[in-house]
C-alpha cells in the first residue's frame, strides 16, 4: 500500500528508507512509522539535504528534527555537518543561523562541538572575535573560556577576553578544571589572571616571588603558584626537604652517633 502512494521517482527513497528503519527500529519501526506517517513524510517531503543527514545518521528520526528546527538553513547544517557535532535539540534557529553566518566551516563546526550552555555564552561575541577563537582554540578551551565569562564580573570578563583575542595560546594556561577552580576562589581575580596570562618562563624567579607574595597577602589561591610555577614549585619542595633531612641529622644524628660509640 505505501509503495502504490509513492511517486516513482521516489521509489529508490523508498527502499533506503525502509532499510534504514529496519536496521535501526526493527519491524515495529515501520508499523509505527507507517502509522503516524513520518516514513511516508521522509520518503516523500523529506529536502534532500534531510535525506542526506538521514543517510549520514542512519536515523530519519534525527533527520526529521533536524529539518524541524533547522528550516531553510537545512542545506547549509549538511554542508558544515553540523549535524555530526550534537544533537538537533540543542540548538535553535538563532544559533544555527549564526553558526552558519559565520561563513567558516572550521569556526562552526567547533563551536557546535561545545556544550548548548557554553556555546550560547559564546555566541553572544561579535562574528569577527568568535571566528578567531573558534579558530585559534580546541573545544575544550572554547567551553573553558565560556565558563569563565559566565561565572566572572563583567571587568574581568572583558580583561580574560582581550588577553584571550590577542594571545589565544594564553588560553591552555586557564583551561583546566582546577585552574578555574583556583582564580575563581582567589580574592584578587585580576591578579589571578594576571598570575596565568602572563607569558614569561616558569623559572623566572621574580615572577615566582611575586605571585609568592599574591598568596601571602591572601589576594591569589595557592594553587595558581603550583600550576604557573611547577618547575620552581618541585625545587622549592625538593629544598624543602632536604632543610628538613638537614634539621633532622643535625638533631638526632649525632646522638645516633654517640650511641654507636657507647655500644
Amino acid at each position: 500500500r505505501l509503495a502504490e502512494s509513492v511517486s516513482p521517482e521516489r521509489v529508490p527513497r523508498l527502499d533506503e528508507a525502509v532499510a534504514m528503519v529496519l536496521a535501526s527500529e526493527g519491524e515495529a519501526g515501520i508499523t509505527r512509522r507507517l502509522a503516524d506517517g513520518t516514513l511516508h513524510q521522509a520518503i516523500e517531503k523529506l529536502p534532500a539535504a534531510g535525506f542526506d543527514i538521514a543517510r549520514d545518521l542512519r536515523s530519519l528520526d534525527l533527520a526529521l528534527k533536524w529539518v524541524a528546527v533547522a528550516g531553510e538553513l537545512l542545506p547549509r547544517v549538511a554542508e558544515d555537518e553540523l549535524h555530526r557535532r550534537g544533537a538537533p535539540d540543542t540548538f535553535t534557529r538563532s544559533s544555527l543561523t549564526r553558526l552558519v553566518g559565520l561563513g567558516d566551516k572550521l569556526a562552526a563546526a567547533r563551536l557546535a562541538g561545545i556544550e548548548r550552555g557554553a556555546r550560547d555564552a559564546l555566541l553572544e561575541l561579535a562574528d569577527a572575535d568568535l571566528r578567531h577563537l573558534a579558530r585559534s582554540l580546541a573545544e575544550p578551551e572554547l567551553a573553558s573560556l565560556a565558563s569563565y565569562l559566565g561565572a566572572l564580573e563583567a571587568a574581568h570578563g572583558k580583561y580574560l577576553l582581550a588577553s584571550v583575542l590577542s594571545k589565544p595560546q594564553q588560553m591552555a594556561a586557564l583551561a583546566s578544571p582546577s585552574v578555574r577552580a583556583a582564580v575563581l576562589a582567589s580574592r584578587d581575580r585580576t591578579a589571578a589572571l594576571t598570575t596565568m596570562l602572563r607569558g614569561e618562563g616558569h623559572l623566572d624567579v621574580a615572577y615566582v616571588l611575586d605571585d609568592l607574595k599574591l598568596v601571602r597577602a591572601g589576594l591569589i589561591d595557592p594553587r595558581l603558584v603550583m600550576a604557573r610555577h611547577p618547575a620552581a614549585t618541585a625545587a622549592g619542595a625538593i629544598g624543602a626537604l632536604l632543610s628538613l633531612m638537614l634539621i633532622w641529622r643535625a638533631l638526632f644524628g649525632r646522638r645516633v652517633q654517640r650511641r654507636s660509640t657507647a655500644a
